[in-house]
C-alpha cells in the first residue's frame, strides 16, 4: 500500500528523483504529474527515454524515489 503522505505529495508539482542500480547507480528525474496511481499499491512511472533506467530494471527491480 502507497502511504497516504506519498499520495498527499504528489498532488502537487515538485520534481521526482529516481535510483535504479545495476553496476552503477543511476539516477534521474521527472515530474510528479507524471507519476500516476494505480490501485492504490502501484505507481505508474512513464520512462520514455529513461533507456539506462529502463535496462536496470532488467537486472535489478529495487528503485528507490525521492
Amino acid at each position: 500500500m502507497i502511504p497516504e503522505k506519498m499520495i498527499e505529495v504528489l498532488k502537487h508539482e515538485g520534481v521526482v528523483s529516481i535510483v535504479t542500480q545495476d553496476i552503477e547507480s543511476h539516477v534521474v528525474n521527472t515530474w510528479n504529474s507524471y507519476l500516476k496511481i494505480i490501485e492504490g499499491e502501484k505507481v505508474l512511472i512513464p520512462a520514455g527515454g529513461m533507456n539506462t533506467t529502463e535496462g536496470n530494471l532488467k537486472e535489478n527491480s529495487r528503485v528507490l524515489m525521492t
